[in-house]
């Protein structure tokens, strides 16, 4: 970090121990207690932070000392632990110099025996060297990896061969976390730690690799998946994995968004003994769980009996299942037979909110954050932010002449322009080729809200529609709830449009061992994100192909008609299949303006309501005009029963009414 600045900023550079840092006793009282907590983290080598950042300012009363505005708890820490031992360690580092009167110290140390201490002191001066900061100062924020094939091949964003040192230093990963297919047989010690990881703001899925017991060596300091994106409504997925025996996530306390799918890993024991109802604090919170299965392995494996036995030593700490064991106690949750999952009181308050979570002593964060925090109630060292963060700091919203990114950081119009033109990826509903970031409306994004358009003459500016100017996307192929979500600003599809959304994974439960526990109906919250996700929509150029699990097609509120150019198996511009819960199509007219509509397997959707539906729309004359071919009498309505008093036959095999 000194070297990049040195090199691109123009900064000058000199030496400075840490002797002369200091605390500034005016800025706060020091805890002794949590000063002592984090000198035994250091001494019992559990001090996983390579890298700490302080803020100073210089001594007006003494020259070439520094007052420690902020990380005053670790200096004493790191001056009390240096002070144990039995030769003093040298101390020394790089200063960088400059005009500004506040620097953000980075401090990088190693523990080299038990007699030595090395630690590099690095200081950024913001006001003289200024550069775009990942959020904290000290994090380094990298995009999607994906470590796949081989434990030692990294791949970052589009693909891009990733150095292993280059990733370990990611505090923070936005998007996916991908670990899966390695062809041959690891050690757990043989893959890749990331030792300041702390957040995901994506989802994080394991699946398919072989030599790997546990995810505790790999993300010793993971706290949060953020579940911005999803898998099937899932944020943490566990997949086919032979040797896992333990999750091993021990830091991990808040998934934001998403739901957890861990199945077939036909060794993994310590599942059923975490609580991941109480980490799951968004929506939709599907929890599928299977502890182990030796059917679903590709090789002859041993599974172990699992013996998911909590042995801590201190429980005090621990979280609590509330319902209660054979003895009369309440369960303890762990991890494995010597790690609980740590019990937060402010993770979940009292009146069903989410909290703001634990610092490491267990004193409420401050409450713009969110999964927990280093230091109690100071908004600069949330592990991760509820609104928006802004130089490592959070707030309620971006302060003026900033805009908010979709990771919630601030950054200024200048910052936004310079992001670098890309191509959209393949998943992308924009029918540009080209994402251009805009800045507009206190956001900066890629795409203008409704309503706007871009700006031909500077197109990183939104400027107001004169008149309708709807929104054109690509249309595709969807297969869950917050895939769909990328269609919300969206009014015509110029193409197609596919949904294929199982019922698996809207019910809203928690599988355990194969017995499902009811928690919650989400069926009124899928409805509520399809109708954000397709309510805008009103045109589409080809064909909509629709098999899902919901009661009716009100999603398509403002749908008015379907062109036809394209159609699906070269006849059909709406197909309509293997939907069992549905009753109601679109509750209003849809013209279609040329091809025909198929409709099979929907068990309780009445016969009568399609033909009425097909008449209305255009495609037929008549009910007789209705070919089995189009639209079975067989397979449709088949389970729905008449209401007393119904008008014309709603199943032509079906007579039966409620009495």
């Amino acid at each position: 970090m000194a070297i990049r600045c040195k090199e691109r900023m123009g900064c000058d550079e000199e030496d400075i121990q840490l002797q002369y840092l200091k605390h500034d006793s005016t800025v706060r009282p020091r805890d002794a207690k949590f000063v002592n907590v984090l000198k035994q983290a250091m001494t019992n080598g559990q001090w996983l932070k390579l890298a700490t950042v302080f803020y100073v300012v210089e001594d007006p009363n003494e020259k070439g000392s520094y007052l420690v505005l902020d990380g005053n708890h670790r200096l004493a820490a790191m001056n009390a632990y240096n002070d144990d031992l039995t030769t003093k360690g040298v101390v020394q580092g790089r200063m960088i110099s400059g005009k500004g009167s506040f620097f953000s110290v980075n401090l990088n140390f190693s523990f080299m025996s038990t007699i030595s201490h090395v630690l590099l002191v690095t200081t950024l001066p913001l006001a003289v060297c200024p550069f775009t900061l990942n959020g904290h100062p000290s994090d380094l924020r990298c995009g999607p990896l994906d470590i796949r094939l081989a434990s030692d091949r990294f791949f970052g964003p589009n693909g891009v061969n990733m150095s292993k040192r280059e990733m370990q230093r990611c505090a923070i990963v936005d998007g996916k976390f991908l670990l899966s297919g390695a062809n041959a047989t690891y050690n757990t010690t043989e893959f890749p730690v990331f030792p300041k990881l702390r957040e995901i703001t994506g989802l994080l899925l394991v699946y398919g690799v072989r030599g790997l017991t546990t995810l505790r060596h790999i993300f010793p300091n993971l706290r949060i998946i953020g579940g911005q994106s999803l898998i099937e409504n899932y944020a943490l997925v566990i997949y086919q994995n032979d040797d896992l025996l333990e999750v091993g996530l021990n830091k991990l306390t808040t998934i934001v968004n998403g739901g957890v799918k861990i199945e077939q890993n036909v060794r993994l024991c310590f599942l059923l003994t975490i609580n991941w109802k109480d980490m799951v604090i968004g929506e939709p919170r599907d929890i599928m769980i299977n502890q182990y299965d030796a059917r679903y392995s590709n090789r002859r494996v041993e599974v172990p009996k699992c013996n998911a036995t909590c042995n801590v030593e201190d429980k005090s700490e621990c979280h609590h299942f509330s319902r209660i064991d054979l003895y009369g106690q309440t369960k303890l949750s762990c991890w494995n037979s010597t790690a609980c999952q740590r019990n937060c009181p402010y993770h979940k308050l009292a009146n069903g909110s989410i909290g703001p979570g634990c610092a490491e002593n267990g004193e409420r964060c401050h409450d713009l954050c969110l999964g927990g925090c280093m230091v109690p109630n100071d908004k600069s060292s949330c592990h991760t932010c509820r609104h928006a963060v802004h130089n490592g700091v959070c707030h309620h919203r971006c302060a003026d002449g900033y805009y908010k990114l979709p990771n919630k950081r601030c950054i200024t119009r200048a910052e936004c322009d310079a992001i670098p033109v890309t191509n959209a990826t393949f998943d992308s509903v924009s029918v540009n080729r080209k994402l251009i970031w805009k800045s507009f409306h206190k956001r900066c994004e890629p795409e203008c809200p409704a309503g706007f358009e871009e700006d031909k003459e500077n197109p990183r500016r939104c400027k107001k529609c004169q008149g309708y100017c709807p929104k054109c996307c690509r249309g595709g192929t969807v297969r869950d709830v917050e895939e769909a979500q990328k269609y919300r600003h969206c009014n015509i599809i110029e193409n197609h449009l596919e949904l294929f959304i199982s019922a698996h994974s809207k019910t809203g439960c928690i599988s355990l061992q194969n017995t499902i526990i009811r928690t919650e109906d989400m069926h009124e919250w899928t409805e509520q994100k399809l109708i954000k996700a397709f309510g805008n929509i009103h045109e589409i150029n080809d064909y909509l192909k629709i098999a899902i699990n919901e009661r009716s097609l009100y999603m398509f509120k403002n749908l008015r008609v379907i062109h036809g150019y394209k159609l699906w198996n070269g006849s059909y511009a709406l197909s309509v299949d293997y939907s069992k819960r549905l009753r109601e199509l679109f509750g209003r007219e849809v013209k279609i303006e040329n091809g025909l509509a198929t409709f099979h397997h929907n068990p309780i959707l009445c016969y009568d309501k399609i033909t009425k539906f097909m008449h209305d729309a255009g495609v037929i004359q008549s009910s007789a005009n209705v070919s089995h071919i189009d639209v079975s009498p067989y397979n449709n309505g088949d389970q729905q029963l008449a209401p007393r008093g119904a008008v014309g036959r709603h199943h032509p095999r079906a007579n039966t009414t409620l009495s």
